[in-house]
């Protein structure tokens, strides 16, 4: 049963939070049931594999939501996602093979990098279930890897006192999952046996046209990971750990960005495609919504994050505690050139959005190493100011243009079916 609007965003709301929480309860298990080291580890692990995970998905999510025309069929997107899922995997352990991390932490980065390719898959299923507005199965499947990698977790840590061999069976049990209830339910309501004349010359020609989407994606990745490495290199994995843990409560900001604009990505295709300039009072707003609550955060954690990091982690953190104010601010000028990029993939500016990010790649690596050297652990905010602000003030001023020639024209309205 297709869901409206307000239902799919309760769902979407729902499912992300849940399971966003229970990441974040595990960069804060790592603390608790181990030591900054351990969580050093982990916040390595995580920004690693997050930006190659980037190449596994292929930043196809919003291209498949928004193809409502169905150009490309359900089993087309899925059979270029083992592609690039693996073709990920490969990248990574180049990646590893020429740092210099030690075995332990190659280990936990592959492992992790292995969890983020159940979740490149789950996404080419999600993107099928969103055009056909069954949020309501997403969110079962986001509140279900939930409860598995909190309670795989916990219970490992518990044992073993060791990250990888929790990473290990968290992993393990994530594809479990994955078989007997994501995939299930996805051949159950998606067409996937659906035969297309020369399927290979499809999913290469779904592969080229998401090309540009996949190195924007793995570019802005690569931005928030270069100086975390960078922080890790010159300061070491304690300090690290230090800045994963301030870090990780931020990312509800970005969570809720993704609740917002995900279930509106086919509304925004239907918006473009008829020219109707309802999309702007919907952009604006949404802009809106994130820069206020990126005021309200920076107000409560004025007063209140202190106490909250004390309580959580203990006296140790409070040292750091004033990082958070910018992250903050980071985190939410992320969630803004995420949603200016997926408007931009609706609008299907391929060669902008892969120049764009090709320049925020030269400029990250030119200003991260000399930033992050000169300003320490706070240098990680500054570089990242510099990146986010410029890319959001050129996909601003390329969407503003687009936009001029739109019709007035009526919100759209999914009713119930």
């Amino acid at each position: 049963m297709k869901t409206s609007i307000e239902k799919s965003v309760f769902y979407n709301t729902t499912g992300t939070t849940i399971y966003l929480f229970a990441q974040w309860l595990m960069t804060l298990l790592a603390v608790w049931l181990g030591n900054y080291e351990i969580a050093g580890n982990l916040s390595l692990a995580l920004s690693i594999s997050a930006t190659f995970a980037v190449i596994a998905s292929y930043s196809m999510r919003s291209f498949q939501s928004s193809d409502i025309d169905n150009k490309y069929s359900e089993k087309i997107y899925f059979k270029s996602r083992i592609i690039t899922s693996t073709f990920s995997f490969f990248l990574i352990l180049v990646y590893v093979f020429f740092k210099k991390f030690e075995l332990y932490q190659v280990s936990c980065i592959l492992i992790f990098m292995i969890y983020k390719i159940s979740e490149s898959i789950l996404d080419v299923i999600q993107g099928s279930l969103q055009k056909k507005w069954h949020y309501d199965i997403i969110a079962k499947s986001l509140v279900g890897r939930a409860l598995i990698i909190v309670s795989s977790f916990t219970l490992s840590m518990l044992i073993f006192k060791d990250l990888l061999i929790s990473l290990c069976i968290m992993t393990l049990l994530i594809y479990v999952f994955l078989l007997v209830y994501e995939y299930k339910e996805y051949r159950k309501l998606c067409d996937v046996n659906k035969c297309i004349n020369n399927d290979d010359n499809f999913v290469f020609a779904l592969l080229k046209q998401c090309f540009p989407f996949v190195i924007y994606g793995f570019i802005i990745n690569y931005v928030a990971m270069s100086p975390r490495v960078c922080l890790e290199e010159y300061y070491g994995t304690k300090i690290l750990g230090y800045y994963g843990t301030i870090a990780a409560p931020a990312v509800i900001i970005q969570a809720m960005a993704n609740m917002i604009y995900n279930p509106l990505i086919p509304v925004y295709a239907e918006y473009y495609k008829n020219k109707n300039r309802a999309i702007i009072k919907s952009i604006i707003k949404v802009i809106f919504i994130l820069i206020a609550f990126c005021m309200i955060s920076l107000i409560l954690s004025y007063f209140l994050k202190d106490l909250f990091f004390k309580i959580i982690y203990g006296t140790e953190i409070l040292s750091y505690t004033y990082l958070f104010y910018g992250i903050i601010i980071v985190t939410t000028l992320c969630a803004i050139v995420w949603f200016l990029n997926v408007l931009l993939v609706v609008f299907r500016k391929s060669r902008f959005i892969l120049f764009s990010s090709i320049f925020a790649l030269f400029l990250v690596i030119f200003i991260t190493p000399i930033i992050v050297k000169k300003y320490a652990i706070n240098g990680v905010n500054y570089t990242l100011y510099i990146v986010y602000g410029f890319l959001i003030l050129l996909y601003l001023i390329v969407i503003c243009k687009e936009l001029l020639g739109f019709r007035k024209g009526d919100v759209l309205d999914v009713k119930n079916t």
